[in-house]
């Protein structure tokens, strides 16, 4: 907001209009819709969230301490928010929402609510979260973080290592597990689902508490996708194998033939199969896909031999994954 004019009738006749509520310790959505009615009505202005969050802090602190308690529960989402200013008043606040807003910057106020149990700022366009907000929020158990822009996470998370149970970073930017929640000893529930991950650190598995843990639309080489997919268990049960050098080494390569009809694309795979050139006719083209073995000094190539025509594009990307060995022929 570029302006705010709040003259002194204004502000007390909205803090008329949301007295009914300074005894409650959390307001539902159809509460916070009715002050913010009675607030436009009274005020008139376009931002109004910003204005009704100082309106609040001016109705809550005004020398009153026993109101200042009261509130517990913040609910702030779905309202295009880029900026919340004056949260830091809310002393006693224990759960924050500000899902599903237009912020970039992480609010730094929010260092000041040392009492915060629970946080969620997903679904918004944050880059970056700055050191020195969570080495005050020792408190904080539940942080929901999805749905971002991060690539990383600072330091001071680690001040929340005793409490912090739940911690979700999906549909992010990650390369790798960040260090700090390794030291977060108490983590039972991990996500971090759509980031660009490669792997994933063996210490994650035998350090901490984890119950529930989601790593898909990764492209994951250690562990394979396939061993993620099932589980904490059998995750575990691979890197004891590694160590315990009981691993085997897969001498599978899955490889893919692509191209346009007609290219040539089931020539060239039988070729392969038989070690010379083998001409084939338009009547021995493929129709969808044709599926073979081909064995060389113990490898085993896994033959897919796509069909060129149009429709059968749309199913390309459903085979295609990060190991897989994909021959384009034109």
């Amino acid at each position: 907001m570029k302006k705010l004019h709040m003259q002194e009738r204004a502000v007390e006749e909205v803090k008329l209009a949301i007295k009914p509520f300074y005894q409650k310790r959390e307001i539902t959505k159809e509460e916070y819709k009715d002050i913010l009615r009675k607030a436009v009505q009274k005020v008139g202005i376009v931002e109004w969230l910003h204005f009704l969050l100082r309106v609040a802090v001016l109705a809550c602190v005004n020398k009153r301490e026993d109101r200042k308690e009261r509130i517990e529960s913040l609910n702030l989402d779905r309202n295009k928010l880029k900026h919340v200013t004056g949260i830091s008043s809310f002393y006693n606040l224990k759960k924050l929402i500000l899902s599903k807003n237009a912020m970039t910057d992480f609010p730094v106020e929010i260092r000041n609510l040392i009492h915060l149990e629970k946080l969620e700022l997903n679904q918004n366009q944050i880059r970056d979260i700055p050191e020195g907000i969570f080495s005050s929020l020792s408190k904080l158990k539940h942080l929901r973080l999805n749905n971002n822009c991060l690539d990383s996470l600072p330091k001071d998370l680690s001040s929340c290592r005793d409490c912090l149970q739940y911690l979700n970073l999906s549909t992010n930017v990650f390369q790798a597990i960040p260090k700090v929640v390794l030291e977060l000893k108490n983590l039972q529930e991990f996500y971090v689902q759509n980031n660009f991950l490669r792997q994933l650190p063996k210490e994650m598995f035998t350090e901490l508490s984890l119950k529930m843990f989601k790593v898909n639309g990764n492209s994951l080489r250690e562990p394979p996708d396939e061993v993620c997919a099932g589980g904490i268990k059998q995750i575990i049960s691979y890197f004891n194998q590694l160590q315990n050098g009981q691993a085997e080494e897969d001498k599978r390569v899955k490889t893919m033939f692509l191209g346009t009809s007609l290219a040539g694309k089931s020539t060239v795979c039988k070729s392969l199969k038989q070690g010379q050139v083998v001409r084939l006719s338009k009547e021995e083209r493929t129709v969808g896909i044709e599926i073979s073995e081909f064995h060389i000094q113990g490898f085993t190539f896994l033959f897919w031999d796509f069909a060129g025509q149009l429709e059968y594009y749309v199913t390309h990307h459903m085979f295609i994954t990060s190991q897989a060995l994909v021959i384009l022929i034109l």
